[in-house]
């Protein structure tokens, strides 16, 4: 299935990059074929790809891959990277140097307080590495300043001028955690109708607000979850799928809750009261 699904891919970025040699389009399949394997081997078979042939493979596809569009790629705490990632990502570099397509890699990492990686460490080596090459452009994404952010709230979450300064301050720029802030309050009762939009209950105090994301994310599922009609069990449920792993069969976490003990009419129910509270996402794919 994973190989089907790749050259299907691969076929049509091909052809959005228009015509090219038909030895060069059958290298290309077989480059990704080779790739697919590594990335779903078969059982007991030997691992092939390593070091910079891994590397080209992986810089081959993501080339055809903005042959069709320009490519996003995503780097989340990126202090924890492996050393081979880090050397992908610098060698990935110096291969745009000569052959430069559009790429958007956005890396998250621990900052000092100018948004800076800490000197000395692997973030810090990687972004000097790749700074100094003039196929590479560098912008540093600070947060939103407070006047910023209390608007898109008073847009988007029709919030008061006042509740929307506050959250702002409170979130100190970042908007994912000032827009969970106001699902909380809003979930809490915290917030309630004005004359221009939503305002601050009586009695509310902001110092007793989460003062992380992390922090807000779990009062925010914590919260949903005590409004269920079964709390106990939908958060029984959310845990198993969450053990179970990022993508759950429908089929196998209900099973595995019946076969420990539960109710299957009642977990299907559970499952249920997730996807409309947002906890778990509903998606079809091979």
């Amino acid at each position: 299935g994973a190989r089907e699904a790749i050259e299907q891919t691969v076929a049509r970025w091909q052809a959005a990059r228009g015509p090219v040699p038909a030895a060069r389009a059958q290298v290309e399949r077989a480059a990704l074929a080779a790739l697919a394997d590594y990335a779903r081997p078969a059982p007991g078979s030997p691992q092939p790809l390593q070091g910079a042939q891994l590397f080209a493979r992986a810089a081959e596809a993501l080339g055809l891959a903005a042959a069709e569009r320009p490519v996003l790629w995503l780097l989340d705490g990126v202090d924890d990277l492996g050393p081979a990632m880090a050397h992908f990502v610098a060698w990935l570099a110096h291969t745009l140097a000569a052959e430069p397509w559009p790429l958007l890699v956005v890396v998250s990492h621990v900052a000092d307080g100018h948004g800076h990686p800490p000197a000395g460490g692997p973030v810090a080596d990687l972004v000097g590495q790749v700074g100094l090459l003039p196929s590479v452009e560098r912008r540093l994404l600070t947060p939103l300043p407070e006047g910023v952010l209390a608007e898109l709230l008073m847009d988007g979450h029709g919030l008061a001028s006042e509740p929307a300064r506050a959250l702002a301050r409170a979130a100190a720029g970042n908007l994912r955690f000032a827009e969970l802030l106001a699902d909380l309050l809003r979930q809490r009762d915290a917030l309630t109708r004005g004359t221009d939009g939503w305002i601050l209950a009586p009695g509310v105090d902001p110092t007793g607000w989460p003062n992380s994301l992390e922090d807000a994310e779990v009062a925010w599922v914590l919260d949903t979850l005590a409004g269920m009609p079964d709390p106990a069990h939908a958060e029984r449920t959310l845990w198993t799928a969450a053990v179970m792993g990022h993508a759950v069969d429908y089929g196998l976490l209900v099973d595995c809750m019946v076969r420990s003990g539960a109710d299957a009419r009642q977990t299907e129910a559970a499952v249920e009261q997730l996807l409309q509270a947002g906890l778990v996402e509903e998606v079809q794919d091979w």
